[in-house]
């Protein structure tokens, strides 16, 4: 079973190392890594020629969205399971592709999905995105049916999903720019045929500041995730605020 990790970057050259680290350290080997960087201006590309290896997919591309460049990483992947790790995050120990493959074989599952650490510059943790309890079950669109209209939802970068559960549900949608990994997932969860199981493990740590916590975005980002919440049919202004209300606990 290979698995697609795919990682976009812009300017990224003060965290890519790490990130790059992390993959290449994995314990499980049957990896494809794709990156796609959008011409950034520093030593970003350099770098990523540097590390590349027989394993490695290096694509250059010029204005893209996030969301554009995820597509085209999907469209280049030959792995059975795609996952996607910012530049400016990590994988939390060597042994995290190989629980998660493991996982895969021993459930027969389409997707699993994991926890997720939010780190500042110091590395202290300061959200902790604890994405369910935990059963032993696979779990199916019914189920999700149901938390969706509460708001839950569970961090994408802890998220990996067969290559062909992706071709059937369609890629990324374009045409939101900062909300695109949600209606992603809610397309996912609600496809009728989904078997998701929960593994409770943070697999990644992740950088404050991503694309969808700088100050700029969090009001389009809202007016994005309700248009996708009314668009799906899983609620409307109370499935927002549940929706954010409810990451307030992952800071204590």
């Amino acid at each position: 079973m290979k698995i697609s990790i795919i990682t976009t970057t812009f300017n990224s050259s003060k965290t890519i190392l790490k990130c790059i680290s992390s993959i290449k350290n994995q314990k499980y080997k049957n990896l494809e890594i794709i990156w796609i960087d959008n011409s950034s201006t520093d030593e970003t590309y350099k770098i990523l020629n540097r590390y590349k290896n027989n394993k490695t997919k290096l694509i250059q591309v010029k204005h893209k969205s996030i969301s554009e460049a995820w597509n085209i990483g999907v469209k280049k992947s030959t792995g059975d399971i795609i996952g996607f790790l910012n530049s400016d995050d990590f994988l939390s120990n060597e042994n995290t592709i190989k629980k998660i493959a493991n996982t895969f074989k021993l459930k027969r599952c389409d997707c699993v999905y994991t926890d997720v650490f939010y780190l500042n510059n110091k590395g202290k943790i300061i959200r902790n995105w604890k994405a369910n309890t935990f059963s032993n079950e696979n779990q199916t669109y019914k189920y999700f049916n149901n938390k969706l209209k509460f708001g839950w939802m569970m961090p994408h970068p802890g998220l990996y999903v067969k290559k062909n559960l992706i071709n059937k549900i369609g890629f990324f949608n374009n045409t939101y720019k900062v909300s695109f990994d949600y209606d992603f997932i809610i397309r996912l969860l609600k496809y009728k045929g989904i078997k998701a199981f929960y593994l409770p493990i943070v697999s990644v740590k992740m950088l404050t500041g991503g694309n969808s916590n700088k100050i700029q975005n969090i009001i389009r980002k809202m007016k994005e995730d309700l248009k996708i919440i009314k668009r799906h049919k899983i609620g409307g202004l109370r499935t927002l605020f549940l929706k954010n209300f409810s990451k307030l606990s992952q800071f204590f």
